[in-house]
């Protein structure tokens, strides 16, 4: 009964953390399947269960099944399907812990067959560990049956799988510690950790891929991802990229979780070197991959958002964060990330000066009823606004801006709002109020940027410049100038 238990304790927690319906029936398949009876039978144990009956086994199973169903009704809403990842390593620490089960009840043929599974199965290098322990237990279940051959065999390979696992430490250790390098600061790095650090990756990342295994190539790629943010090599880091693609597909796990990442990757080097075409050409190849409306899809709309802003493809930007917002999961997504998608169509209003736009970004701005420190962005929005309407209050609201803004530590405040704010004061120079600066106190919350800020100065130096004419103005000129030319001739 205890066995039961514990297995009815793994698999909530797995299902806890996949969260799919799909999930449920995998479940419910594999407890109704013949095998599980058979695993049970051959240990001919009856006070292995509690003197209880392979029906009654079943049934308990089931229950099981149905306790987790309903925990399962706090589960994310927009994920419905599992993550080709997910579903391998749930596949394969069932098959040891099964094996671990039969291993130690006796029934060592089943326990191979789980065995020879994992072995084939574990491919991913975070499963190295597990791809050994397979191996080693497999070896030590031969050598109590007698055969040597495939004892020395599995020896061979444990030997192998050992020397990969050794290099895949050495270079997943020095790609931890770069990573936490550049989360820092990297001032705050003692001199000789980074120099060491930085020396370690480079040897590592000078060498050919293929002089290495394809698992220890995809951990390289990451480690060249981070290296060449600091070495500037953004095109060496692009090549890792591609090499660790051809890796995926030897090792048969290019699929979905793979191809998110190594696209997400591909496309902080190609914006890196400020090739937008091929970042949003990439973008576009990994989102007709997510389900629309699951979380990774609106996480690739936001990104890609971003990337059309930039390269300033207002129209298609438009058009995506339309698509994303007429979704009927928009609702329940990420607060932060659904705020992050408003901020994006507010200052999408303003550059395009787009009337429809302008009125959805402002009824969502109301739904959301948020006042906290988040809302930064909107005061920002309003300023651009209130600009490019020659609004004779935008110096009220920018000097809002500027008091809030005071409100975040010196080294979160962006560059770009200040600017902004020196802008619009210098363009209102005569009705800026004197009065000295309040004392508040500082934040630590980070001011993230959603655009570009060189757009948003660009746009509020446009906005303010001197000489701006309308249209009409413009013509009144022209047919001034006619005039003196006709009356000089």
């Amino acid at each position: 009964m205890k066995e039961l238990n514990h297995l009815q304790a793994c698999i909530a927690s797995a299902a806890e953390v996949c969260g799919s319906k799909w999930m449920i029936a995998w479940l419910r398949n594999r407890f109704t399947r013949s095998e599980i009876g058979t695993d049970i039978e051959s240990l001919h144990i009856p006070e292995f269960f509690d003197g209880m009956s392979i029906a009654a086994t079943r049934k308990a199973a089931l229950r099981c099944c149905d306790d987790i169903e309903r925990d399962m009704l706090t589960s994310s809403a927009t994920s419905r399907t599992i993550a080709p990842r997910l579903r391998n390593a749930l596949e394969v620490n069932r098959r040891l812990f099964a094996a671990d089960i039969l291993g130690r009840t006796g029934a060592s043929q089943s326990a191979m067959r789980h065995l020879r599974y994992v072995q084939h199965a574990a491919t991913y290098p975070s499963q190295l560990l597990l791809q050994m322990h397979a191996t080693t237990t497999a070896m030590l279940e031969n050598s109590y049956a007698g055969n040597l051959g495939e004892t020395q065999r599995l020896a061979s390979s444990l030997t192998e799988l050992q020397e990969v696992a050794s290099l895949y430490h050495r270079i997943h250790t020095t790609t931890c510690t770069l990573r936490a390098i550049a989360t820092r600061r990297t001032s705050r790095i003692p001199h000789d950790t980074f120099e060491t650090t930085m020396h370690a990756a480079s040897e590592i990342v000078a060498q050919r891929a293929s002089s290495y295994p394809d698992v220890v190539v995809v951990e390289v790629a990451f480690l060249a991802s981070l290296y060449c943010q600091f070495t500037g090599n953004f095109q060496h880091g692009l090549r890792w990229m591609r090499a660790q693609e051809r890796a995926y597909q030897r090792l048969g796990i290019w699929n979905a979780s793979t191809i998110r990442e190594n696209f997400i990757l591909r496309m902080t080097v190609e914006v890196q070197l400020h090739d937008y075409r091929a970042a949003i050409a990439t973008a576009n190849r990994l989102l007709k991959l997510e389900p629309p409306g699951s979380s990774s899809w609106y996480n690739l709309v936001n990104q890609l958002t971003g990337l059309l802003i930039r390269s300033k493809g207002y129209d298609e930007a438009i058009k995506l964060l339309k698509k994303g917002f007429e979704h009927q999961n928009f609702r329940r997504l990420d607060p932060a990330l659904r705020r992050r998608l408003l901020y994006a169509s507010g200052y999408l209003a303003v550059f395009t000066n787009s009337a429809s736009l302008w009125s959805t970004y402002e009824r969502r701005r109301r739904m959301e009823r948020d006042t906290s420190l988040k809302t930064m962005h909107h005061r920002v929005i309003d300023v651009l606004r209130m600009l490019q309407r020659r609004d004779p209050d935008v110096i009220e609201a920018t000097e809002y801006l500027a008091s809030q803004l005071s409100r975040f530590a010196p080294n979160a405040r962006p560059v770009g709002v200040q600017q902004l704010i020196t802008i619009v004061r210098a363009a209102h120079a005569s009705r800026v109020p004197r009065r000295s600066p309040a004392k508040t106190s500082t934040t630590g919350e980070h001011f993230d940027e959603i655009v570009p800020w060189s757009l948003v100065v660009e746009f509020a130096t446009s906005c303010t410049a001197p000489n701006v004419s309308t249209p009409r103005a413009t013509r009144s000129r022209r047919a001034s100038t006619r005039r003196q030319a006709s009356a000089t001739s």
